[in-house]
């Protein structure tokens, strides 16, 4: 389960630099990677557009229910205008809101025992979507994200 986080993952600032990871390492003991078990894309080119379904799947390896920080470089020139992340029989679509409005109602979501996504751009990179996952059920392999971002392409 253990895995070099230091390429990923800088400790001392608390920084995510790619990947998913446990966010509250108090919980389970450590931090660790959460083990990616399965990624597939699908592109679809329309005109000068150039739409990215990027799918991934992560393994909870541990009895307890988990927070992680999820963190996916994006190129300066996409937009992601879709998010969408299942856990189990729940799925969850993302909804643009105002920053304070969509923690408020994460927390709530997660301090009832509920799974939730909050997801924010990077303020100093500006190229990196962060997310906040809660309450991922144990011993799973059922954690589906799907983020789509839109490109422009090259003429």
């Amino acid at each position: 389960m253990q895995a070099d986080i230091a390429p990923y993952f800088d400790v001392e600032t608390q920084k995510i630099r790619c990947g998913c990871y446990v966010r509250r390492p108090d919980l389970v003991g450590t931090y660790f990677i959460v083990p990616l078990r399965h990624i597939d894309y699908q592109l679809e080119i329309v005109n000068s557009l150039i739409n990215i379904t990027l799918t991934q799947k992560y393994y909870n390896p541990t009895d307890k229910f988990l927070e992680v920080d999820y963190s996916l470089p994006l190129s300066p020139d996409s937009s992601v205008y879709r998010f969408e992340a299942e856990f189990g029989n729940v799925k969850i679509e993302g909804i643009v809101k105002e920053k304070e409005q969509g923690k408020k109602e994460y927390e709530q979501a997660k301090s009832e025992g509920r799974q939730a996504v909050i997801g924010t751009i990077d303020p100093d990179s500006k190229d990196i979507l962060n997310m906040e996952i809660g309450n991922i059920p144990p011993r799973t392999l059922s954690t589906d994200c799907k983020c789509h971002p839109l490109f422009r392409r090259a003429s």
